[in-house]
């Protein structure tokens, strides 16, 4: 005769209250929230982007680099980064002195720009006014931005205003078919998120497997019985007794007619797993498993530096890509200040400091290939002079143009400042 279980007895029987409660999905600004591996993903790549700061070629009278520090214009920049890798797009708004959020920027009346505001796109709607000229290049763009800052306060700022940021790219199909703003990018952080928690999940698996290596297995006569007389409080009483006497003494004392035995479990195979894992989420965030996890490189003759190469690959496409045009624009808004001092720097360009961390002997030799290149140029020059190919005042502004030797071009004040920024 077949005895028929009662399977919700028997775990209430055998597992009582320590059975495990189900887990509700959790948004991704709610495991950002969390950091670890979570914020890792987003931060690290837009922190090391900006962590060497820029230089800005032409700024002899370090007028641009003081109000960029004034403006606290790097740590904007990588919060925006940032919301724009979690959320797909951000936007930074200059606040100035030259009139009303909701109009266009009077580039000629700029004072001073008083603070960076900086929003992620979930807080930025667009209003329906939008650009008709189909001969412009802001045709279909809209005119105004709705920003929402919280506790139900909002203002419409004029689109001039709004430096955005988009996330990484979307089929142009896909943002006219949704209520997506015309810039807005692609998260980040979709799949390796949900990366991140296949990997936590195998982590707690492998955690359980460590704590089950050694699976003691309790032969009880008369199980199906009692638990088909209703007996699971005496069921639970007895399995609970026999787990506290085995923690106590390391002893098991059962009925003669009972079974208990330990079973050992095989760990083989459990690191590899975790290891692909890890590869997994690394692929998905373009993060090398070495930078994401602090590992240290394998194989023979292993340095890592394939790895940071690639890394530094794709930090280099969020500075150029993402972060430089928001520095343009914000440089060119910072020179059309009139507060400034009047020796402003017409030709201007950004530098970007490598992302590598050279030794002394890689600075030295770096120094001594710019002093060879340096003193071709000046040989070079100084033959071109001597044969008449090139006056000496076609030398001098060769020289100026190089911003060699503490050299300048003439006539710098900043007069095209304005032009420029409206153009940006």
């Amino acid at each position: 005769m077949t005895t028929r279980f009662n399977t919700d007895g028997y775990l209430e029987a055998v597992i009582g209250q320590r059975g495990l409660s189900g887990t509700n999905p959790i948004s991704a600004t709610m495991l950002y929230a969390k950091g670890g591996l979570f914020g890792a993903v987003v931060d690290k790549p837009a922190e090391t982007a900006m962590s060497k700061g820029i230089k800005v070629q032409g700024d002899t009278d370090k007028v641009i680099d003081a109000e960029l520090d004034r403006l606290k214009v790097i740590s904007a920049i990588t919060e925006a980064l940032c919301w724009t890798r979690l959320f797909g797009g951000a936007a930074i708004i200059p606040i100035m002195d030259d009139g009303l959020l909701n109009t266009p920027i009077n580039y000629d009346s700029i004072g001073q720009i008083a603070e960076l505001k900086v929003f992620d796109i979930e807080q930025i709607s667009a209003l329906p006014a939008k650009y008709m000229d189909p001969k412009k290049a802001n045709f279909g763009m809209p005119i105004y931005y709705e920003i929402d800052v919280g506790n139900g306060a909002r203002f419409v700022c004029h689109e001039s205003r709004l430096i955005e940021i988009s996330g990484d790219i979307l089929p142009r199909s896909y943002r006219q078919s949704s209520a997506l703003l015309p810039w807005a990018g692609r998260s980040a952080v979709d799949e390796a998120y949900r990366m991140i928690l296949d990997y936590l999940e195998s982590l707690a698996m492998a955690k359980n497997i460590l704590k089950r290596k050694q699976q003691g297995v309790h032969q009880m006569v008369g199980l199906a019985e009692a638990i088909k007389e209703g007996m699971e409080a005496t069921v639970q009483k007895r399995v609970g007794l026999v787990d506290q006497a085995r923690g106590i003494l390391n002893t098991v004392v059962v009925d003669k007619e009972d079974a208990f035995t330990v079973q050992d479990s095989s760990l083989s195979g459990i690191k590899e797993v975790i290891h692909e894992f890890q590869v997994a989420l690394s692929a998905s965030t373009s993060i090398p498993v070495t930078i994401l996890f602090g590992r240290s490189p394998g194989g023979l003759n292993a340095t890592g530096e394939a790895d940071f190469d690639t890394y530094h690959d794709m930090v280099e496409g969020i500075r150029k890509n993402k972060a430089q045009p928001v520095l343009e624009r914000l440089i060119s808004l910072i020179l059309a200040q009139k507060s400034l001092p009047q020796k402003k720097p017409d030709d201007w360009f950004i530098v970007w400091p490598s992302l590598k961390q050279l030794s002394e002997k890689e600075t030295a030799e770096v120094e001594k290939t710019r002093a060879a290149t340096l003193l071709d140029k000046i040989n070079a020059l100084d033959r071109a002079v001597g044969t008449g190919a090139l006056s000496e005042r076609q030398a001098l502004e060769y020289l100026e143009s190089e911003a060699l030797f503490g050299l300048e071009p003439p006539g710098q004040s900043g007069a095209g400042a304005s032009k420029y920024a409206s153009q940006t």
